[in-house]
């Protein structure tokens, strides 16, 4: 027959000589499922969240079920239904995309006295349409995010789960600290509280650093970020430090000393 084909590039490449293949051919209905990153962390006691995405082949229009299998004791999911409809969301400009697929959502539920470690995962996925049924296991693909904006399968094809206990409090620090003598330095810290945040938190270098001061080091109960004024009289030597909240500590922190600049005369 006669067809009209329109080609639109969502990474907005092209040119006079820019070549895409086309083929046409008979395609049964089916679909195929994609776990949308190869690694997922888990907490005891916790619910955690595995995205996955099912794209409808052939003109398939029914309804997909979605589910993880053989979960390690103590682990647990829900069957979750991928209906027949692409997942809309919206980009950087506020425009709304649709996908190629539908996203679904499964949550994993992980007992307290659930054995910590790392535990495979396998997704799979069933549908019926005419009569005939069909069932898949997922390929697994790049954390998009991770791999500058683009994706693709994991060589090993494995979906691995860290089960592991949520730590009470979490610090978030910039990777770097340059300090001049005699002017404070600004070092925000970014802080997630899982022990209920019902207390002041004391937050400190789990070193000592001489010449070197830090104020305005207390988070009050319901804030999540802290701005510590660090100061120092003189030349600092490089070194580098962590933060510590109780047994909580910050990844390390490198520190500089910028010199001090002669005036002119």
């Amino acid at each position: 027959g006669r067809y009209t084909v329109m080609i639109r590039d969502s990474a907005e490449r092209g040119a006079p000589d820019y070549v895409y293949r086309l083929a046409i051919y008979p395609v049964d209905p089916d679909f195929d499922l994609k776990a949308l990153t190869p690694e997922l962390t888990l907490f005891r006691g916790k619910t955690g969240n595995l995205l996955v995405r099912v794209r409808r082949l052939g003109g398939w229009n029914t309804p997909i079920e979605v589910w993880v299998d053989d979960l390690p004791p103590g682990v647990t999911t829900e069957h979750k239904i991928a209906e027949p409809k692409d997942t809309v969301v919206k980009d950087n400009c506020a425009l709304e995309r649709k996908l190629d697929g539908t996203d679904v959502l499964l949550p994993v539920h992980v007992a307290p006295d659930a054995h910590a470690g790392i535990q495979q995962l396998h997704l799979r996925a069933r549908g019926a349409m005419d009569g005939k049924t069909a069932e898949h296991t997922a390929e697994v693909l790049y954390l998009w995010e991770s791999v500058g904006k683009i994706t693709g399968p994991v060589e090993d094809q494995q979906l691995a789960a860290t089960i592991t206990d949520l730590p009470p409090i979490l610090l978030e620090t910039p990777e770097t600290l340059t300090l001049e003598p005699g002017k404070p330095a600004r070092l925000k810290v970014r802080v997630k509280r899982f022990d209920g945040g019902k207390t002041p938190l004391t937050i400190e270098p789990d070193q000592v650093l001489e010449g070197v001061k830090f104020d305005g080091n207390v988070l009050e109960p319901g804030s999540s970020q802290l701005e510590l004024r660090v100061s120092a009289g003189g030349t600092v030597k490089a070194t580098s430090f962590k933060l510590r909240a109780g047994a909580a500590v910050s990844p390390p922190i490198e520190l500089k000393s910028e010199p001090v600049e002669e005036s002119s005369r």
